[in-house]
């Protein structure tokens, strides 16, 4: 079953990250980021995440933005879970 989590993230400099909490048995999901809120969304272009897994190995998986640029969504896979304990991700 796929798992669907929409997250605003805070373009505000200085601001804290949205923290998005997976499971290692999370093997399918989505995150969706509502862009709709960002002054300059009709400048987005492209957008991916990145991360450093426990084993400080890091990834970088491109999103897709929907045709006005008002979302994008990342489509993660086992190897972003495949460890134990927590990853960060970043929108960039």
């Amino acid at each position: 079953m796929l798992k669907t989590i929409t997250t605003i993230p805070d373009f505000q400099s200085g601001s804290i990250p949205s923290i998005i909490k997976m499971s290692q048995y999370d093997t399918s999901f989505e995150i969706v980021f509502d862009l709709s809120t960002f002054d300059q969304v009709s400048l987005v272009t492209s957008a991916r995440v990145e991360g450093t897994k426990s084993d400080n190995t890091g990834f970088s998986k491109a999103c897709t933005l929907d045709a006005e640029g008002k979302t994008a969504t990342l489509t993660g896979d086992v190897q972003m879970t495949v460890l134990p304990n927590y990853t960060e991700y970043e929108l960039v």
